[in-house]
């Protein structure tokens, strides 16, 4: 039996027994103090008096057992509820410990993973700036370079012109006559030569074909002199320039023919200044 329950009941039986001794004793003092009672009349009363004492005790303990089982009833249910919340405490406070050692863990690999990433880090910010110092000198190369073939570019073009201007003036006789001696004085004048000392220009020479005026005469130890003629024919030369030196088929014949026509005429007009045998004069 639940002790909680004897105990009530071990209560509630002393109360009652109390009352009963009490409700004796008054009796007794009643009947010492009144004229004598039949005692079959007075164990009949006690009877009857302990009969309902049992009655009220039975009543009493039928009472109390209904009530301590509703009592037990409750307790039982409170137990299983405290039971079921400690079970839930205990399932969250393991559910928030493995959390917490999740988590833990977790932070430990993403430090682990940050301290191995670091020196990559450190490498990929090192190629960046590389880069990006790459990139500034490229741009800057880049325009230096678009700077310096637009240069070339204009360079080319003023030579393509000035070599167009050139070839159209040496087309012409007299002009190109005027730029050979022009080229002869500055060519004898870096080689350190004096005009009217070491050469005359356009002075006339006797000889026995006759007299000559050669474009330039240069005097030579022994009161010699050497007669330079410094035209030449250049109109099939010019032809052949204007084609690539790379072409072939018909501009290839073509430039072929005009570098042999070149050739026919310098001789030719070797041939003719030979005629003029300066050097018998």
């Amino acid at each position: 039996m639940d002790p909680l329950l004897a105990l009530i009941i071990g209560l509630l039986l002393g109360v009652l027994l109390g009352a009963v001794i009490g409700l004796l004793l008054a009796r007794a003092r009643h009947s010492n103090s009144t004229p004598a009672v039949d005692p079959a009349l007075i164990a009949s009363q006690h009877e009857l008096a302990l009969g309902a004492v049992r009655a009220e005790e039975a009543r009493a303990k039928s009472l109390l057992g209904s009530e301590l089982a509703a009592i037990q009833a409750t307790a039982v249910a409170l137990k299983e509820q405290v039971a079921a919340q400690q079970e839930q405490y205990r399932e969250l406070v393991d559910r928030q410990r493995r959390e917490q050692a999740a988590e833990s863990d977790r932070q430990q690999r993403e430090s682990k993973v940050l301290q191995a990433l670091t020196p990559v880090q450190e490498s990929l910010r090192s190629m960046q700036l590389k880069v990006t110092e790459l990139e500034t000198q490229r741009s800057l190369q880049h325009g230096q370079l678009t700077q310096q073939l637009r240069n070339a570019t204009e360079s080319e073009e003023r030579l393509r012109s000035t070599a167009e201007s050139l070839a159209s003036a040496l087309r012409n006789n007299a002009t190109r006559g005027v730029w050979g001696e022009t080229q002869l004085r500055n060519v004898v004048q870096a080689a350190g030569l004096i005009e009217r000392v070491d050469f005359d220009v356009q002075s006339s020479i006797a000889s026995d074909a006759g007299a000559g005026r050669p474009d330039m005469v240069m005097h030579l130890p022994g009161g010699k002199n050497i007669a330079v003629d410094a035209k030449v024919p250049f109109t099939a030369y010019l032809e052949a320039s204007q084609i690539a030196v790379t072409a072939t088929g018909e501009e290839g014949a073509r430039r072929e023919a005009f570098i042999k026509q070149h050739d026919r005429a310098v001789r030719a007009h070797i041939d003719t200044r030979g005629s003029k045998a300066y050097w018998a004069g």
